[in-house]
């Protein structure tokens, strides 16, 4: 016969304590806490590519559209508005209007990312020539992107640095 005692086991419990609770939610603040300004640095970068392709892209649409339709297009920067739109010539006019349609509306850059260009209107003409220019996007990261076109050539390229061409 086994005598009780007025005592009961105590079993083994399987929850956490609040220290070990603590402790993981200390960690997790370190990694939050060291990760962010990582994690906004490369959205920042994102952001900065992105613009860059954006543009170009834009850019190679023009020209596609300006050999296609053989009517010259522009392609209008506005630095102080950060912004850019497509506009193409009216046959037998002078003028370039807005064109229709989605790609007509006026596209924007971020307010994060500064814009200096030599040129602010660049003309795409039927014959595949573009009006030389170069465009340069940079972040607060002094990280800067260039957007380069080639006349003769007819060649849009985005160099992910400060692209100086040699004179």
């Amino acid at each position: 016969m086994i005598l009780q005692t007025g005592k009961q086991k105590r079993s083994n419990s399987s929850g956490f304590t609040l220290l070990e609770l603590l402790l993981v939610a200390v960690i997790i603040l370190a990694l939050v806490t060291i990760s962010t300004p990582l994690f906004k640095r490369t959205y920042e970068d994102l952001r900065l590519t992105s613009s860059a392709k954006d543009i170009s892209v834009i850019m190679q649409f023009c020209r596609e559209r300006a050999i296609f339709e053989r009517i010259p297009y522009r392609f209008l920067l506005n630095i102080d508005k950060k912004n850019y739109k497509i506009l193409r010539q009216e046959e037998d006019e002078d003028d370039f209007e807005a064109i229709q349609g989605r790609w007509g509306k006026t596209f924007k850059i971020s307010e994060a990312i500064e814009i200096e260009a030599d040129e602010e209107a660049i003309d795409f003409l039927p014959d595949g020539n573009i009006t030389p220019a170069l465009i340069y996007l940079t972040n607060r990261d002094e990280v800067t992107h260039t957007v380069s076109t080639e006349s003769a050539t007819g060649l849009i390229k985005v160099y992910d640095y400060k692209f100086e061409p040699e004179e």
